[in-house]
């Protein structure tokens, strides 16, 4: 299994923290001639004990052994209080920081259904290839872990103890038609995609992922927060008309969901998928001391985030950059180099727009610690592991405080010690923000928001709705709601054509 689930088992009983390193580094910074007087804050936020807790019931045998064999104990207390609640048949979501773990309540649960109920499904929904491409990882090898202690999936005319670890999939715009083909005929017991694969991929095509909906048992939503604006209401409909598809085929599912922390998670959950959610926010995960500084630069903040990345590798630490725009993470990888030409080979740029083998050998180099350091956008923003960092520097203000977490969250993984530095840009939040630094830390979560009632984007979902399966009176009706009236809309423009009987509507093709 990958460290994020693994640091269950280095946290000691006390917390497990590591001794703190951090410490000298920060008063470098703030005797240095070059910047100490342009650092205008620093803070530090204390270390939190890990709390443990049980599962009202065992988990089998073999998927208990294969945790202990990844070096997993047992569960942080808020694991174990939503894994409790997907049993009991909630629909749960989860909301606590990066690195907590939250990986482990859909995995549990979905592996031991696909263990107990042979042809048993689930969906899993990232937002990001690379999140899908880091969880089919930590899929797989928890899978072969179980499948080691005997936990496997029988065949139609296997003998027994005999059969298969549990198996999953990407479905995505990354795999190669061959692929796709053998997919589509035998769906694996976990299949992982994104909102555009299964709006254009699989919905559109239901009759030949009979066998995926007829028994989908879970759908796994992870990162619900970044579902805000047009995307959050278009994933509202993509869900909307999954469910009718899952209907149709006698499957309810149950749902999975993870956020970052943000303002209205139980809202969000339940506007986004129509589901009232089980609220899991209190996380039992141990974690270090985190340090913040903030630095109001009188040169550029480029070069004074270049000098603070290359002290930060010379330090011995391993560092992370996040700015606001591709091309500055380009330059700012050129800058360093030419700086400092001993970190070539040691860093790298990371950013959407690189080829996918391009961007899975730099997360899987930072994960086995190849590389020293990554300059990005906010593409590694999200849950994806790229292991124990200790330096995080963020060239200017991310632009809210659930992004600004988000960041922090990605170094000091591992019980680590970390730091962040806030960079000061010249506009003027940034500037506000090194003039009141307090005011970012006692800034709530924002809501996360989005239309459901877009009548743009739900026209245009009613008539892949309509070529998926016709829109039937009164189910539909009641589902959709005042946009009902939309189909009837459709209808007079030629788009709907109603059946004879006068409560069905098809899309005309």
């Amino acid at each position: 299994m990958r460290p994020r689930t693994r640091a269950c088992s280095e946290a000691s009983a006390s917390g497990g923290v590591l001794p703190d390193p951090i410490g000298p580094f920060i008063e470098r910074i703030k005797r240095s001639e070059k910047f100490g007087e342009d650092v205008v804050f620093t803070a530090s936020l204390p270390a939190q004990d890990a709390s443990y807790a049980s599962l009202s019931a065992p988990l089998p045998e073999a998927v208990e052994r294969a945790l202990g064999d990844l070096g997993i104990a047992t569960l942080y207390d808020h694991q174990a209080q939503a894994i409790d609640r997907v049993r009991s048949g909630a629909d749960v979501l989860i909301v606590t920081p990066t690195a907590s773990g939250k990986s482990l309540v859909y995995l549990l649960p979905t592996l031991e259904t696909a263990l107990a109920r042979p042809g048993s499904r689930a969906l899993y929904l990232f937002p990001y290839k690379a999140l899908a491409q880091d969880q089919l990882q930590g899929l797989e090898d928890l899978s072969r872990a179980v499948a080691r202690r005997g936990g496997v999936v029988p065949g139609p005319h296997a003998l027994p103890g005999t059969g298969r670890p549990v198996s999953a999939a990407i479905y995505d715009g990354d795999t190669p038609g061959s692929r796709r083909r053998k997919i589509k005929s035998d769906p694996p017991d976990v299949l992982i995609t994104n909102p555009d694969m299964l709006h254009l991929g699989i919905l559109a095509y239901h009759p030949d992922w009979r066998a995926l909906f007829e028994n989908l048992a879970f759908v796994v939503v992870d990162e619900l927060h970044v579902y805000r604006g047009i995307f959050g209401s278009h994933l509202h409909h993509v869900l909307r008309r999954l469910l009718r598809i899952a209907a149709h085929y006698g499957s309810r599912p149950r749902f999975i969901a993870s956020s970052a922390t943000i303002a209205n998670p139980g809202g969000l959950g339940e506007a986004l998928i129509g589901r009232r959610f089980s609220v899991v926010d209190r996380s039992g995960a141990p974690r270090a001391a985190r340090h913040l500084l903030f630095l109001n630069p009188r040169s550029s903040p480029y070069t004074a985030a270049t000098q603070l990345f290359a002290w930060s590798l010379e330090e011995g630490f391993r560092a992370i950059a996040f700015t606001k725009a591709r091309k500055i993470t380009e330059l700012l990888h050129s800058w360093l180099l030419q700086a400092a030409p001993r970190c070539a080979g040691r860093v790298s740029a990371y950013r959407s727009g690189y080829l996918p083998e391009e961007r899975r050998d730099i997360e899987r180099r930072l994960f086995d610690g190849t590389l020293s350091g990554v300059i990005s956008t906010s593409a590694l923003e999200l849950g994806v592991d790229i292991g124990g960092l200790d330096v995080c520097l963020l060239v200017g203000y991310p632009g809210s405080v659930v992004s600004t977490w988000q960041r922090i969250g990605r170094v000091g993984r591992e019980n680590r010690a970390s730091l962040t530095v806030l960079i000061g840009m010249p506009d003027a939040l940034d500037q506000y923000f090194m003039a009141h630094p307090e005011e970012l830390l006692k800034r709530g979560f924002e809501e996360v928001v989005f239309d459901p009632t877009n009548r743009v984007i739900a026209r245009a979902h009613l008539v892949c709705a309509g070529a998926e399966l016709p829109l039937e009176q009164p189910h539909d009706r009641e589902l959709y709601g005042p946009l009902f009236s939309l189909v009837e809309e459709l209808e007079r423009e030629g788009t709907l054509a109603r059946d004879a009987g006068g409560d069905r509507w098809y899309t005309l093709r």
